[in-house]
């Protein structure tokens, strides 16, 4: 650390030596009496100057490049540019318009499905979620929303973020029918019964016994 003298003041004060060349004040106060000139270092705050020091001023040296002219040509230089798609003029054949629909309609490749795909794991996702990524799942799902006109049953409210909640939970199904694969879940009917499905919104589907936090607690309580 050094020790400094206030140009204003002449109070001492320490610094480190990064700032040996840059510390002038002791304060803020002295800092702002060196810069204004003002007694009151807080004249100045939330009041406008009238006039700009270097208004009407020039400066005191020249611009570098005024004047001067490049010393190469722009390759560009008045050309519009056009973006052309890159298909332009080409029709596209039967079997790529075919690959394109079944691409964008979202539809599984097989042939990269479970063991085949370079992320597998030997599946390791529970066997809900499992379930529940399932296309016949999603079918039933919807199928739901559509019987009950994408309305909530217990409040009356449409749209919005809308749930199918089991009347039969679901983990009761799974225990009751002794599903233990992808296989099992297919072949059990009452997993895809609609009569066993429900349209709720989120907050009175957090309502019901057989929400996963309820059902937690319920299982804990017991």
């Amino acid at each position: 650390m050094l020790i400094k003298e206030c140009i204003i003041c002449g109070k001492e004060f320490t610094i480190s030596k990064s700032r040996n060349n840059i510390a002038k004040y002791c304060s803020r106060d002295c800092q702002h009496k060196g810069i204004t000139g003002d007694g009151n270092a807080r004249y100045w705050l939330g009041k406008k100057r009238n006039s700009i020091w270097n208004k009407g001023k020039k400066l005191h040296y020249d611009v570098w490049n005024k004047g001067k002219k490049l010393h190469y040509t722009i390759w560009n230089k008045g050309k519009k540019m056009k973006k052309v798609p890159w298909n332009k003029g080409i029709k596209m054949s039967d079997e790529f318009r075919e690959k394109m629909r079944v691409i964008k309609t979202g539809s599984i490749n097989l042939k990269i499905r479970a063991e085949l795909h370079h992320n597998w794991k030997g599946g390791t996702s529970p066997l809900r979620k499992s379930i529940q990524a399932l296309q016949l799942y999603k079918n039933w799902r919807h199928s739901v929303f559509v019987r009950d006109n994408f309305t909530c049953q217990e409040c009356g409210v449409r749209g919005g973020r809308l749930q199918v909640h089991h009347l039969k939970a679901f983990y009761e199904i799974i225990d009751e029918y002794k599903i233990r694969n992808i296989d099992d879940a297919k072949k059990c009917d009452k997993l895809w019964d609609l009569n066993n499905g429900k349209t709720l919104c989120v907050l009175c589907h957090k309502e019901t016994d057989s929400y996963l936090i309820n059902q937690h607690n319920k299982n804990k309580n017991i």
